[in-house]
């Protein structure tokens, strides 16, 4: 089923394949809260995602 993320701010996705709760470490209990926890899961807050998984385009 396709779904979307609408995110009013600058947002750094995963690398392709890479699972998006494996990434930002907060999406999982954001959606599992139905948005109560972690509303700023996507932000670069110290914690909420690893960096090794964020897509960064080649110079």
């Amino acid at each position: 089923m396709p779904w979307g993320i609408d995110i009013v701010e600058s947002f750094d996705y995963p690398i392709e394949k890479i699972d998006i709760t494996v990434t930002h470490l907060k999406f999982a209990p954001w959606a599992e809260s139905s948005g109560e926890l972690f509303p700023d899961w996507f932000q670069d807050e110290s914690g909420y995602r690893n960096e090794d998984n964020i897509y960064t385009p080649e110079q």
